[in-house]
């Protein structure tokens, strides 16, 4: 797991890394899968295999097909994995979209996980939180609104990405994570701060005594 975070920060604080990068360090992070990987992919649900088939292939058309099927099911962890679908087959058109529906409900967000990363349907390990990240790190609100929520509403390795997400967007946008947690009740922001109390700069000290 060590060299997965290694892998995951050496992306986040390079320059040039865009959200399709990710997919370049597919065979790095996977690599052979073991026989207890491979029996958590013969569980994967054929429909959710399918579907990231198609995102891999960049196949819009048919993702878009999906959709009236993945509404009608009423599934809130089959949607936010049919956001991240499309923002596979092309980021640019479906960044937002996949921000709005990234999870951060504990069960649903958990649910996303199992089904997803640890089946290994995307790119690379642990792609949609990255994707998030990169997403965060460029300013957008909502994504970095997620990333604060995410680490109050998570625990394990989920809670661990989240924390290492938060730190790397409070040193690429700041003043956009400190307005972000300046909207959220002061008793919940404690859980936030354990996660980036090491930093000394001025400006967390001071909002911090807020």
């Amino acid at each position: 797991m060590k060299t997965l975070f290694v892998v995951f920060i050496t992306l986040f604080t390079c320059s040039a890394v865009s959200a399709k990068d990710i997919l370049l360090f597919n065979s790095d992070i996977y690599g052979q899968p073991t026989s207890t990987n491979q029996a958590l992919i013969e569980k994967a649900d054929p429909f959710l295999v399918k579907m990231f088939d198609y995102a891999k292939d960049h196949n819009i058309s048919a993702l878009e097909d999906l959709r009236d099927n993945i509404i009608t099911r009423q599934d809130q962890s089959l949607l936010a994995a049919y956001y991240l679908a499309l923002y596979i087959a092309a980021p640019d058109k479906y960044k937002q979209q996949y921000v709005d529906n990234f999870p951060v409900d504990d069960g649903i967000m958990n649910n996303y996980y199992a089904r997803i990363e640890l089946n290994r349907l995307t790119p690379s390990f642990l792609y949609s939180f990255n994707a998030l990240g990169l997403i965060a790190a460029e300013g957008n609100p909502k994504a970095i609104e997620k990333i604060v929520i995410g680490v109050n509403h998570s625990d394990g390795i989920a809670a661990e990405e989240f924390c290492d997400l938060l730190i790397k967007t409070f040193d690429k946008q700041m003043a956009e994570t400190i307005k972000t947690l300046s909207r959220i009740d002061k008793g919940v922001r404690q859980e936030t701060y354990s996660c980036i109390e090491m930093m000394n700069t001025d400006e967390y000290s001071a909002f911090k005594k807020t």
